[in-house]
């Protein structure tokens, strides 16, 4: 799995390259973040492709990062969501716990997007 990492308004970016599904592996998603947060990087945001869709490991990997964040008092958002993933977060109520950015550009700057 590809990732591209960048930084704006002291978040952390990985950008994920690859469509998410069932057979994606994530474990690298979450080595990256508990990587950053050794380092003291705390907020820290994911972006996914269009065409990603959340299946039962990648939420699970996701939580284990939420968690992994917030114990070390920091955020975790995500940026932009197709519709498909925002319906998931809001089912499970992941949205409550994630932060969800309209765009890149409103990284740290703006409140995040609510839902």
């Amino acid at each position: 799995m590809e990732i591209i990492t960048s930084r704006k308004n002291g978040y952390e970016i990985l950008r994920i390259q690859e469509d998410l599904s069932a057979k994606s592996d994530l474990s690298l998603v979450k080595a990256k973040i508990r990587e950053y947060l050794s380092r003291g990087k705390v907020n820290l945001a994911l972006a996914f492709t269009a065409k990603s869709y959340f299946h039962t490991q990648t939420i699970s990997v996701l939580v284990q990062c939420i968690e992994m964040v917030h114990k070390r008092g920091g955020l975790l958002g995500i940026i932009n969501p197709n519709e498909e993933i925002r319906d998931i977060l809001r089912t499970i109520n992941l949205d409550k716990l994630v932060r969800i950015f309209a765009s890149e550009d409103s990284i740290g700057s703006l409140p995040p997007e609510q839902g």
